[in-house]
């Protein structure tokens, strides 16, 4: 019996495929090896399943459609001693227009027990191995449909016998599709594998196994708790029979799946087979660990295989949209927020959103952090804390001001993802600003019963984005000789656009001789709703000279210069007239002394 089991392991290594080719006219056939505890349990009718990392050996197209990343470790016990162990990975990344870009990298190893080679003899131990390097790119084609994805393998690899060795070069290609069929997932993938070469280990090199194979699987969801899947495979390699494999696979919630498959071929070797999966929540990502057995027949028995697999298991990345403002609503103003759909790889989950909002980012960013982290107690700082089953959230009633905000996905289990960046929006409101007061001096003296000094400017800006109407303005005059203020003009604005300014105009007649204070106050009751009222004064300062006759009340009178304005100006304090004239002659002034 020993002496049977050796010779077979040699063959089968040889060939590993063998149990499915009509012959071994094909080299490395360990490429046509099913790789995946999963797909194994499935009755290899995985081309259409394509939904973990595996998929990169069945068909490149299906990792466009897998969750952001997932890594995994396995190993296969092969009949007579024989093994083969992979450790693979996927990541995917925003590019080209798409949310699922992937890359895929796969190692496989695979190798046997020593034997006795023993020729003419001599002692002599024989070996053997293969080892396989595999890079795997896969588009989801979001730009034309997110329903389709294609995929590319490039492999490069070597095949070791005795002293003799073989390197092996060559690419798959895959497609998949996907599309709902009575409110459930239909997926199709058809996927060519192994075109490259193989190096001669002597003179003569093999082909490569070149082949095709197609699938399709079916979900039949009873969501949350029930998932049922249907699949089937067809596959042709290079000098082998066509195969057709069925399988079918029951979920309870995510914790435990079964499955069961079996393959049609001449060979009636490893017909059946059947495994299982048992799937935790740990740190916020999910584990599972995969078993498969699979029926040789008796002479080679059972084939058993076990992976662990770490992936994620929060909703995937995804963007805000905008904020839509509408300023018409100004002093109950309104605001619409819309995101991307936050879709998540498991049909069953559901995801709900979280919009968080404060006119201070580090509070939304505090409150990301707890929700994220699943801390219980919500940030008491956040100014809302709202739920919504669509991806848009229409806020009302909020104070004017410019808002930090942010969505969160969140699924059934809890776990949470935030959108890609933070984005803020304004609360329209009118926001009145005394922008400019300022005084404009006479360039003429005026008649003698006259005080005319100047203008007095006013500019008022409106710095929101609503139309501010009807409010009053009050301009007054404080005198610092004697402390005394008056209102010196009182007017009303009916109105300013957003964004948009006016001028005001007043003439200034005074019989005060030194310098005042305007001051200015927009909407003094405070009666707009605005963005900030701290910008509502304004203020200048003037100084007058007025004009009329002003008795001395001593002999001498001291005169000076003082600034007016941009230009300097004598100062006449005092001006005598005899009785009936009207005139003054040019030499009665002195520069620095009037003598009356």
């Amino acid at each position: 019996m020993k002496k049977y089991i050796t010779i077979a392991s040699i063959l089968v290594f040889l060939s590993v495929s063998v149990i499915f080719a009509q012959n071994t006219s094909t080299g490395v056939n360990f490429l046509k090896v099913p790789i995946g505890p999963r797909p194994v349990g499935l009755g290899s009718a995985f081309t259409g399943v394509a939904d973990n990392v595996y998929t990169i050996y069945w068909n490149p197209a299906g990792i466009g459609f897998l969750r952001r990343w997932e890594v995994s470790a396995m190993f296969n016990k092969y009949f007579a001693d024989m093994y083969y162990s992979a450790v693979s990975g996927v990541k995917q990344f925003n590019w080209l227009g798409s949310r699922k870009t992937a890359i895929g990298v796969g190692l496989l190893y695979h190798g046997m027990p020593e034997w006795d080679a023993t020729e003419a003899g001599s002692a002599q131990k024989g070996s053997a191995s293969n080892m396989l390097g595999v890079i795997s790119f896969g588009q989801r084609l979001d730009w034309l449909t997110p329903k389709l994805s294609l995929g590319m393998n490039a492999k490069i690899g070597y095949s070791k016998l005795l002293d003799r060795d073989s390197k092996i070069a060559a690419v798959d290609v895959g497609v998949m599709f996907r599309m709902k069929v009575f409110e459930n997932m239909l997926t199709l993938g058809v996927a060519a594998q192994n075109f490259g070469f193989q190096t001669a280990y002597i003179n003569e090199k093999d082909p490569l196994p070149m082949g095709a194979r197609a699938g399709f699987s079916y979900r039949f969801l009873l969501c949350p708790n029930h998932r049922f899947l249907f699949a089937a495979d067809v596959s042709k390699f290079k000098y082998s029979n066509m195969k057709f494999g069925f399988g079918a696979e029951y979920w309870f919630r995510n914790l435990i799946g079964i499955r069961g498959g079996y393959m049609m071929n001449s060979e009636d070797l490893g017909d059946i087979a059947f495994g299982a999966t048992i799937g935790l929540d740990a740190f916020n990502n999910g584990v599972q660990f995969d078993y498969a057995q699979r029926d040789f027949g008796e002479a080679l028995g059972f084939t058993r295989e076990g992976a662990v697999s770490i992936y994620t298991v929060t909703p995937e990345p995804f963007h805000l949209k905008h904020a839509y403002t509408t300023p018409q609503h100004c002093y109950f103003d309104s605001v619409k927020l819309s995101w991307e759909d936050a879709v998540d790889p498991d049909e069953c989950d559901q995801i709900h959103y979280r919009v968080l909002i404060d006119k201070r980012e580090e509070n939304v960013v505090d409150a990301v952090k707890e929700i994220v982290a699943n801390t219980k107690e919500k940030s008491k700082q956040v100014l809302l804390d709202l739920e919504a089953d669509q991806n848009f959230l229409k806020v009302s009633q909020l104070d004017p001001g410019k808002y930090t905000w942010t969505s969160i996905a969140v699924d059934r289990a809890g776990h949470a993802r935030r959108a890609n960046e933070l984005a803020s929006f304004v609360i329209s409101a009118a926001d009145i600003e005394i922008a400019k007061v300022s005084f404009i001096p006479s360039h003429n003296l005026a008649g003698d019963e006259d005080n005319y000094q100047g203008r007095i400017k006013i500019v008022i800006n409106n710095k929101g984005g609503c139309e501010c109407e009807s409010f009053r303005v009050v301009l007054s005059d404080s005198f610092v000789c004697d402390g005394s203020k008056k209102i010196a003009q009182e007017f009303v604005i009916s109105k300013i656009r957003p964004y948009r300014s006016v001028e005001k105009y007043f003439s200034w007649k005074t019989d005060r001789t030194g310098i005042h204070h305007f001051s200015v106050i927009a909407d003094p009751e405070n009666k707009i709703y605005e963005l900030n009222e701290g910008n509502n004064a304004g203020k200048c300062e003037a100084v007058t000279i007025p004009r009329g006759v002003i008795y001395a009340d001593r002999d001498t009178i001291r005169s000076s210069k003082i600034v007016y304005g941009y230009s300097e100006f004598p100062v006449v304090p005092i001006v005598f007239f005899e009785p009936g004239n009207a005139t003054v002659e040019p030499d009665f002034y002195v520069p620095s002394t009037i003598y009356p």
